[in-house]
């Protein structure tokens, strides 16, 4: 017998007030460096694993 399968897409509604507190808490201590540029000697790292992925 086959069982639904529960929406997993979102948050509770219980869980809803304290997801909004927790986003904005977050973007409060961290929007600011998440805002700042990547540096460009991580941006070549990442680069250099993309490459050696698509070369396999």
């Amino acid at each position: 017998m086959n069982r639904p399968v529960p929406d997993m897409s979102g948050p509770a509604d219980g869980d809803h007030a304290f997801t909004l507190w927790l986003g904005r808490r977050l973007h409060g201590m961290y929007g600011d460096v998440a805002r700042e540029p990547i540096p460009d000697s991580l941006l070549q790292i990442v680069r250099n694993i993309e490459d050696k992925d698509t070369s396999d």
